[in-house]
């Protein structure tokens, strides 16, 4: 079928970027009213990260078709028993997001994943919010409740494989909850989150496909100071600099408030040997355990101008380069960590 975007064996946020959306934006080019079908029939393997981009992804063709879009899986692919003992499948039914072939659900043989191992996604509105009349108190209300919740669900997961420190799980819990707050408040937009740990390591992933970065900043009356300090830089760098002045305002609070947030998770994961990626639009901004361990360029600074700079001179279009650009995005927002087990 024309309208059929066709998965690869293994699904990584890489490939999703480079080829899967690619390929949604022909179809959508071609005619704007043809509802693409997502084939995962010889799907095998969806990397965890790539889990909430995939939700994320699905629940922005839901609201831009206004209906719920058809994936197909098959009976004898290894992905089946993964997609229902995640609550992959659950969490499609109950928001509206993927259609599934009962036939093939029903096939299911039982084979359980890890019990942690499970996907979680917050609602658009949060119960008894609406009460609160304070924007800034709403949102205190919301985030405590959300990182109470977090906690529950991911602070065992956290902690009890890889032995992180308790700076990396709390930073990890406070942004998990910040990021589904702003969700909430500014986005009106579910987000969605996946967590594994194994011997190896582990693997977070958040996402959503709300407003963004930037309109949430205007919603909020904040100003993009960075835009303006670095006016003169090649407007394909635009949305690293929105990225990077969201991390700035994160990095002020940090200073100022000492709260734990987006910068504090960032500055924790890549000195316990992590990788922490941001990414908005169609592009991602990667902090490296590295590049950037230890790293005292902002020390005693007012903002993080030559971290800015930094990356900005270390950009190429190579594997390597701590600004990925890719050729299509979609809205919303998304944050991968990696953190390899310590020795």
């Amino acid at each position: 079928m024309a309208n059929n975007i066709i998965f690869d064996e293994k699904v990584s946020t890489y490939n999703f970027y480079n080829d899967i959306l690619g390929r949604f934006l022909n179809i959508y080019k071609y005619n704007v009213n043809q509802i693409p079908v997502l084939d995962m029939r010889k799907t095998k393997y969806i990397s965890p990260s790539a889990v909430p981009v995939l939700l994320s992804f699905g629940d922005y063709l839901r609201k831009l078709y206004k209906q719920p879009i058809d994936m197909l899986v098959s009976e004898e692919s290894e992905l089946l028993n993964f997609i229902i003992c995640s609550k992959f499948v659950t969490i499609c039914k109950q928001l509206g997001i993927f259609n599934f072939d009962e036939n093939v659900l029903n096939s299911w043989k039982y084979r359980e994943l890890r019990e942690l191992h499970k996907i979680s996604y917050t609602n658009i509105k949060y119960t008894d919010a609406d009460r609160i009349e304070d924007l800034v108190q709403r949102r205190d209300y919301i985030n405590d409740c959300l990182y109470d919740r977090t906690k529950v669900i991911y602070g065992t997961v956290l902690s009890d494989t890889n032995k992180l420190p308790m700076s990396v799980i709390d930073a990890t819990l406070n942004s998990i909850a910040e990021i589904e707050t702003n969700a909430i408040m500014y986005s009106n937009s579910y987000s969605f989150t996946y967590v594994a740990s194994d011997r190896f390591g582990t693997n977070i992933s958040v996402a959503d496909s709300g407003i963004g970065f930037e309109k949430s900043f205007e919603n909020a009356g904040r100003e993009l100071f960075t835009l303006k300090e670095f006016k003169n830089i090649e407007p394909k760098f635009y949305n690293y600099l929105v990225i990077m002045n969201v991390l700035n305002y994160s990095y002020e609070k940090h200073i100022n408030e000492k709260r734990e947030d987006l910068w504090t998770l960032r500055t924790n994961v890549v000195n316990n040997n992590g990788i922490f990626k941001i990414q908005y639009g169609n592009t991602q901004v990667i902090f490296s355990c590295n590049r950037c361990k230890k790293c005292a360029k902002n020390e005693d600074k007012k903002n993080i101008s030559a971290c800015v700079k930094c990356l900005l001179e270390k950009y190429s279009e190579d594997s390597y380069s701590p600004i990925k650009i890719f050729n299509v995005g979609f809205q919303g927002v998304r944050i991968e960590i990696t953190i390899n087990r310590g020795e």
